[in-house]
């Protein structure tokens, strides 16, 4: 979705503005690509926006804002005010991929969400998936497995 975004500044309102940054992605194997489901079926998730045009920046405002639910903090202070049950209720939609729209008052983040097609006939444990632990790029992108233990900060030192 064009013009959509994961994350707000509070402080200023800027969720209701539509003006925020996208911090939040979903990578995806191209082993898995076919097996993708958006689970669109005609209302965007977490909001009562109806159209075919869910890339446009009108759809995102609907998505961000609950379709104009949640609204924003007062400058004269009280904080964000919590919207009642149904408006809640807008972030628990159909299973989907994509960004899943939690209240305001819960976070100035929101979550994604990946949703793999299942006709029953899919075995995901056949796809050619391997990780290669002894390539160079996945152990960059694993430091944690270089780390000592925390053990190894009280080992008696003998010299």
């Amino acid at each position: 979705m064009q013009c959509s975004f994961t994350c707000w500044d509070q402080y200023t309102n800027k969720r209701y503005e539509n003006l925020g940054t996208r911090i939040d992605y979903i990578l995806v194997s191209n082993d898995f690509a076919p097996y993708l489901d958006t689970g669109q079926d005609g209302v965007l998730p977490c909001s009562n926006f109806t159209s075919k045009d869910f890339e446009s920046e009108e759809a995102a405002l609907h998505a961000a804002t609950a379709s104009g639910k949640y609204t924003g903090a007062s400058y004269g202070g009280g904080g964000i005010v919590r919207g009642d049950f149904s408006v809640l209720e807008t972030q628990f939609t159909p299973r989907s991929t994509g960004i899943i729209y939690t209240s305001p008052t819960y976070s100035d983040h929101v979550a994604t969400s990946l949703l793999l097609n299942d006709d029953g006939t899919t075995n995901y444990f056949r796809l050619n998936l391997t990780l290669n632990v002894k390539d160079s790029s996945t152990r960059k992108s694993q430091p944690h497995k270089v780390q000592q233990s925390i053990s190894n900060f009280f080992l008696k030192v003998t010299v």
